[in-house]
C-alpha cells in the first residue's frame, strides 16, 4: 500500500484507503477505526504517507456507541486533515456543518446492489426518486455511473446516458465512480471527456422538472457553466420537455442524449436555451453543459 501511496503521488493522484468501522475488542487491522488511541496513530501514520481520505464502511447498526464514533472519527481525521466517506452507514445528520472534512455517506440503496436482477428490474424508478428523498438530506455516495454489469446473470436496464447523467443528477462531494476502467476508456468522445471534466463541487442546483419515481431533469452550476441531468424513470421512450429560465435563450446547450439502443449515444448536439425537448429511450437519460 505505502508504494501505492508514493507512485500516486508522483502522479498528483490523491489516494483514499478503505477501513471496517470495527466491532471487536482486539486492536487488528479489521477494527482500528473503533479504538481512538489506534485510530488517531492510524490517522497520523497515513497522513505522514501522503493519504487524503478514509472510507469507512460496515458500521451496521445506529446503536449509542456507533453514533458516537462518527463524530469521533471525524474530529480525529480533521486533526491530520484527512477526509471521510462513511459507507454501510445511517443517514446524514448535518455533521458536514461541523466536520467540513465528511466529504459524502452512502446510506441508499446504490449500484453496488445491482447484483441481482430484482434490484437491477428496481434500479431505473429508484434513480428517478432518489433526487427528491435521500439526496435532499445530504451528499449521497451511490457510486453511480456504472455501463457494465455487476454480474452476467444480472442485467441492468438503464441506458448508459441514464447511467452519464447520473454524474450530475446524484450530488455527493466526492463521487465515486464505480465501473471498471476499461468501460470507462471505451466510451466514445464526447461522453468520455464530460465524465473528465463534471464537477463534484457546485456553486448553484436547481431542480428543473420531475416527478419521483417518474423522471427527473436536475441543473448544477459550476462556475460559469451549467451542467443539466435527465433521468427517465419509465419503460417507455419518451419526449421530456422542460425549460432552463435561468439561462440566456440565446445560448446554446450540448446535449449527449440516448442513441439507437441502450448501449449506444447519439452525436453530441447544440439546442438553444430556451424550452428543451429531449427524446429519452425507456430507462434513458441525457446530460448537457452550458456556458452563462
Amino acid at each position: 500500500m505505502e508504494e501505492v501511496v508514493a507512485y500516486a503521488n508522483t502522479k498528483g493522484v490523491g489516494v483514499w484507503l478503505w477501513y471496517h468501522s470495527g466491532a471487536g475488542q482486539e486492536v487488528t487491522p479489521r477494527n482500528l477505526m473503533s479504538h481512538p488511541e489506534a485510530r488517531k496513530a492510524e490517522f497520523k501514520r497515513i497522513q505522514q504517507l501522503g493519504v487524503k481520505g478514509v472510507k469507512i464502511d460496515f458500521f451496521d447498526t445506529d446503536k449509542q456507541r456507533c453514533i458516537k464514533l462518527y463524530e469521533d472519527m471525524l474530529k480525529d481525521a480533521a486533526a491530520c486533515h484527512i477526509m471521510i466517506n462513511f459507507h454501510g452507514a445511517s443517514l446524514p445528520r448535518g455533521l458536514e456543518r461541523t466536520y467540513p472534512n465528511l466529504m459524502t455517506t452512502e446510506a441508499v440503496r446504490g449500484a453496488e446492489a445491482w447484483g441481482n436482477q430484482t434490484a437491477c428490474d428496481m434500479a431505473p424508478w429508484h434513480n428517478a426518486t432518489l433526487p427528491f428523498t435521500r439526496n435532499v438530506v445530504g451528499a449521497m455516495d451511490y457510486t453511480p455511473v456504472t455501463f457494465t454489469n455487476k454480474r452476467e446473470t444480472a442485467i441492468h436496464l438503464t441506458t448508459w446516458a441514464h447511467q452519464l447523467a447520473q454524474s450530475v443528477v446524484f450530488e455527493s462531494g466526492v463521487q465515486n465512480f464505480a465501473d471498471r476502467a476499461e468501460a470507462y476508456l471505451a466510451l466514445p468522445s464526447a461522453p468520455k471527456t464530460f465524465l473528465q471534466k463534471v464537477p463534484v463541487a457546485w456553486d448553484e442546483t436547481r431542480l428543473v422538472a420531475g416527478y419521483p419515481g417518474d423522471f427527473v431533469v436536475m441543473a448544477r452550476r459550476s462556475g460559469n457553466t451549467w451542467y443539466i441531468g435527465g433521468l427517465n424513470g419509465k419503460n417507455e421512450a419518451r419526449t421530456i420537455e422542460f425549460e432552463l429560465p435561468f439561462i440566456s435563450p440565446n445560448k446554446e446547450v450540448i446535449l449527449i442524449t440516448d442513441g439507437e439502443d441502450m448501449k449506444k449515444f447519439a452525436d453530441a448536439k447544440a439546442v438553444t436555451g430556451g424550452k428543451v425537448s429531449v427524446k429519452t429511450l425507456p430507462y434513458g437519460g441525457f446530460v448537457g453543459t452550458c456556458g452563462m
